[in-house]
């Protein structure tokens, strides 16, 4: 089963276009004033924008018997099968209540959250595009992972292996 990367939600969607607009007053300034310093910069953004996009952002997720594959445009992340224990709903405020507070380690504001996730009580790989609801992979060995894919409810199952529907 293939499952795109969920629309992002309000929040995610507003911190993207402030990230994605830095570069233009950099870019009219160095036109008109110093081009050499606020250049580098845009190219600097710009540079970082294609490496979320295409390094840490994924385009969507794979779950087939074998395993559960993280597709990026430049790589994949594969979790065996074996190794997974369930896939769990969870709201902003459930996930807050069962690990506490936490620290984004990776992209954040343009187009998700990319990277990982320093709770209080667990380390999570996190790739997700909005925060309302999301998808807590467990697994036997390695970090959990924390996801958004577009049908949250179908890929829940898919990796849990069952066929009733899951509630938030």
């Amino acid at each position: 089963m293939e499952f795109e990367l969920a629309p992002m939600d309000a929040t995610v969607r507003v911190l993207t276009l402030v990230a994605l607009s830095l570069p233009v007053p950099l870019l009219a300034t160095s036109l008109v004033v110093l081009p050499v310093i606020p250049l580098g910069i845009v190219t600097l953004l710009v540079g970082m924008d294609v490496i979320i996009w295409c390094w840490m952002r994924p385009s969507r997720f794979e779950v087939d018997a074998e395993a559960l594959h993280v597709i990026f445009p430049w790589r994949t992340i594969t979790i065996p099968r074996a190794d997974i224990v369930r896939g769990r709903i969870v709201t902003r405020s459930e996930f807050r209540a069962e690990y506490g507070f936490g620290a984004r380690i990776g992209a954040g504001g343009l187009w998700g959250g990319f990277g990982l996730l320093w709770t209080q009580k667990r380390m999570f790989m996190l790739y997700v595009s909005r925060v309302d609801r999301m998808l807590v992979v467990e697994r036997h060995e390695g970090r959990w992972l924390l996801l958004t894919p577009d049908d949250l409810e179908a890929c829940a199952r898919a990796l849990t292996g069952t066929s009733g529907s899951l509630t938030p």
